[in-house]
């Protein structure tokens, strides 16, 4: 019994780093995704209503490219887990 323990002991060590590390990189993509998300946010409307302001383009402009501008953004950060999930895929194979 008491093999057993240091066993599961020594395995519960290496599990805590490997989660220490996805951990890390699931933060960092998940804060990325959101500063260009929200960046995107903000330039879209600061550009945007430069421009209308100016005449240069009309709010239903500015606001298409809004939502495009959010689509592209969603579709960026959700790259991450696909990649993620690939090199999962490749290291069991």
């Amino acid at each position: 019994m008491v093999l057993c323990v240091e066993r599961y002991s020594n395995n519960l060590g290496d599990a805590k780093k490997v989660g220490i590390k996805k951990g890390v990189v699931t933060g960092f993509s998940t804060g990325f995704m959101y500063f260009s998300m929200y960046g995107m946010y903000g330039l879209t409307f600061w550009y945007g209503t430069n421009e209308v302001l100016k005449g240069n383009i009309k709010v239903g402009d500015m606001i298409t490219t809004f939502f495009n501008i959010l689509l592209a953004a969603f579709g960026i950060g959700s790259v991450g887990y696909t990649m993620y999930v690939m090199s999962v895929c490749k290291n069991n194979s």
